[in-house]
């Protein structure tokens, strides 16, 4: 009962649920420019295109940029040392990172990464769902 009384306690207690609920409300209205990439999606969809081709650190290269204005398409091609369903099933996480805040707010329905080989192609698609 003397911790129910104890001034400090609560003031403690507050301010633990208060960081709490504002992080889990920033986390889920994307309030925060630490949680996401900085910038819109079409601005970073016109940084990518404008590097056009890109050598990526897997091994393939950025070719093409495409955006609907619900699908963006991004189009790789490697060569065939690259494994390709390596290429196509690696780095969830940090893709879901750069476009899970676009997927929130609905500035990009869906995003298809696309791995041309020579007579192979492979892909792999993000939405909202997958990045939740």
């Amino acid at each position: 009962m003397q911790a129910f009384r104890n001034r400090k306690v609560h003031l403690a207690g507050l301010a633990g649920v208060s960081l709490t609920a504002s992080a889990l409300l920033i986390r889920d209205l994307d309030a925060s420019g630490l949680y996401g990439p900085s910038g819109t999606a079409n601005t970073l969809i016109e940084d990518m295109r404008s590097h056009l081709p890109t050598p990526q650190s897997d091994g393939s290269i950025l070719e093409s940029v495409v955006f609907d204005g619900r699908k963006l398409s991004l189009e790789f091609v490697a060569d065939e040392r690259v494994d390709l369903h390596l290429l196509r099933d690696s780095e969830r996480d940090e893709r879901c990172g750069l476009w899970r805040s676009a997927l929130r707010r609905g500035e990009v329905q869906e995003v298809e990464y696309r791995y041309r080989q020579a007579g192979a192609a492979s892909s792999t698609h993000l939405n909202a769902a997958i990045c939740g």
